[in-house]
């Protein structure tokens, strides 16, 4: 029996399509030791070192958004996730590269889901406090994809906007505007050119979430990841001028109200 299996990673523009075993699951048999903890929602599979207590705070972190994640995206329910976590950056990258077939050493997280049988699965690297933040950023990856599963790094910009805006408190930039305007007079431009400039949507991805909810609300979230961020339609204007309308909001709202 054949089944379609669907990669999708958050360090990355990567779409792998194939075959494989109906009941294959990547990971598996890579770490046959590890300890299990099922809790609400979520299934953690975890290597030796890492304690149970930072287990439960990525939990806490997942629970705790979760509701208000599926609320914004119109979703009633969502199937149980797989949370594998690795303690160790060289244990994290052979298994990346058993699944990629390739290594991306600055990733600390991916996403990947299996259609048939239908399985979701979270995979980051224990980094100490910022674990916790990294799944629920690969989390809301997975939510967006019970909506559009073609929505994956397509376009790219808009994939990791979300992810960052919905996982994220506030921009890290929010407080520093000297850097904001460094930042941003560097990295806008960039992003304009190549929507899909992997480092600057990192950095003002923030922005992009909250210049699109401000002005068309949260059910723009929706409309665009179905779209595939046909964000021309949703403005009604050109997408130099949308730009450009999100580059007035930054300035107004970070550095020139300061």
């Amino acid at each position: 029996m054949k089944c379609l299996k669907v990669l999708l990673v958050a360090c990355g523009v990567v779409l792998l399509l194939g075959a494989g075993a109906a009941f294959f699951v990547m990971g598996v048999g890579s770490c046959s030791d590890c300890k299990v903890l099922d809790k609400e929602g979520f299934k953690f599979v975890y290597d030796h070192d890492i304690l149970e207590e930072e287990i439960e705070a990525i939990h806490s972190l997942l629970i705790s958004r979760k509701p208000a994640l599926l609320a914004d995206f119109k979703l009633d329910a969502m199937r149980k996730v797989i949370v594998r976590v690795w303690s160790d950056r060289e244990g994290y990258l052979a298994e990346q590269e058993a699944s990629l077939g390739v290594r991306y050493p600055a990733s600390l997280g991916y996403v990947w889901f299996t259609l048939f049988p239908s399985n979701r699965e979270i995979r980051i690297l224990n980094q100490g406090d910022g674990v916790a933040q990294t799944a629920l950023h690969e989390f809301v990856h997975l939510v967006t994809l019970e909506l559009n599963l073609n929505f994956v790094n397509n376009p790219r910009w808009l994939w990791e906007s979300i992810a960052v805006y919905k996982s994220e408190a506030r921009w890290k930039y929010a407080d520093k505007p000297y850097l904001i305007q460094q930042r941003f007079d560097g990295l806008a431009p960039a992003l304009n050119a190549d929507a899909n400039a992997s480092g600057a949507i990192y950095e003002v991805g923030y922005t992009i979430g909250e210049y699109i909810e401000s002005t068309w609300g949260k059910a723009a979230f929706i409309t665009l990841v179905n779209s595939n961020g046909d964000i021309e339609s949703l403005a009604g204007k050109p997408l130099a001028e949308v730009v450009l309308d999100w580059k007035a909001f930054v300035l107004d709202k970070y550095f020139d109200a300061k």
